[in-house]
């Protein structure tokens, strides 16, 4: 005849409870959030370069996009921009350059 077979039954320890400053479960953690901000970063910069590529200049900071400056006395006399060698515009701060 087999020996009987004993079950023993261990008790269950009670539910684990928050620390009041723990964050819920349910919350993301810092890590996600994280991994949010760079993909926004990476999308604002592929944006800007996209921005680049579809208008790369930008009016000239020197002349305002006014490329004569004429003589206080003599008005028919002017000279050009030296910034931007008399067109008013110049290419924006990491425009490929054409």
């Amino acid at each position: 005849m087999p020996s009987p077979v004993t079950i023993t039954l261990q008790p269950t320890s009670p539910p684990a409870t928050r620390s009041p400053g723990a964050p819920a479960p349910d919350h993301p953690s810092s890590t996600a959030l994280v991994g949010v901000l760079v993909l926004a970063l990476i999308a604002l910069f592929v944006a800007w370069r996209a921005s680049l590529g579809t208008h790369p200049w930008t009016r000239c900071p020197k002349c305002k996009g006014d490329p004569r400056s004429y003589h206080p006395v003599f008005g028919r006399h002017f000279a050009l921009c030296p910034h931007c060698n008399g067109s008013g515009r110049v290419l924006r701060k990491g425009a490929p350059p054409q």
